[in-house]
């Protein structure tokens, strides 16, 4: 969240508390159905997203292909959310 200013814009509220809760409960049912294991080993800070499964599951593939589809999802529901800011801030400086 370093490029968008979701502390400053009240529309990325929206996304900002969704998109985690969609990953967890993706997350949770797929650890339900037991298509993949869940994470019992420690993954350090920093590593990227849809690695953080896949390490914590031992290098489980289905972990992998989970956190790669997952990101893809977060990025579709981001999308409309950013071009409706980049609207709003294009008429805000047309005024200016």
């Amino acid at each position: 969240m370093i490029g968008l200013p979701v502390l400053f814009s009240p529309i990325y509220l929206i996304p900002f508390i969704f998109v985690p809760t969609i990953n967890v409960c993706l997350g949770a049912i797929l650890i339900g159905l037991k298509a993949m294991p869940p994470s019992i080993y420690p993954v350090p800070i920093g590593t990227p997203g849809p690695l953080i499964a896949f390490m914590g599951s031992g290098g489980n593939c289905v972990a992998l292909f989970a956190g790669i589809v997952m990101f893809i999802i977060d990025v579709m529901i981001y999308i409309p959310f950013v071009k409706l800011d980049e609207r709003i801030q294009i008429r805000l400086n047309e005024r200016h």
